[in-house]
């Protein structure tokens, strides 16, 4: 999820099926068969969200808090 955040556009995961102890990335890598993978993306789907975009805009429910900068009283 820091990936996400410090702006990377891929990441790469190992996965696995099921208990493999013979694999050298065991560890590390994500469980298909216990829905890790599927968590895995969900946080990063989270993590792009709380991240927002570069695009700021103000939202009709909070119009009323913000002036715009050419407008002077």
């Amino acid at each position: 999820m820091l990936a996400v955040a410090a702006g990377a556009k891929m990441v790469e995961k190992h996965v696995k099926l099921g208990n493999l102890d013979w694999i050298h990335f065991d560890g590390v890598a994500l469980d298909l068969y216990n829905n890790e993978l599927k968590n895995f993306v969900k946080d990063i789907r989270k993590a792009q969200l709380m991240c927002g975009t570069k695009h700021k805009s103000i939202h009709k429910a909070e119009h009323h808090k913000y002036v715009p900068n050419n407008v002077h009283n």
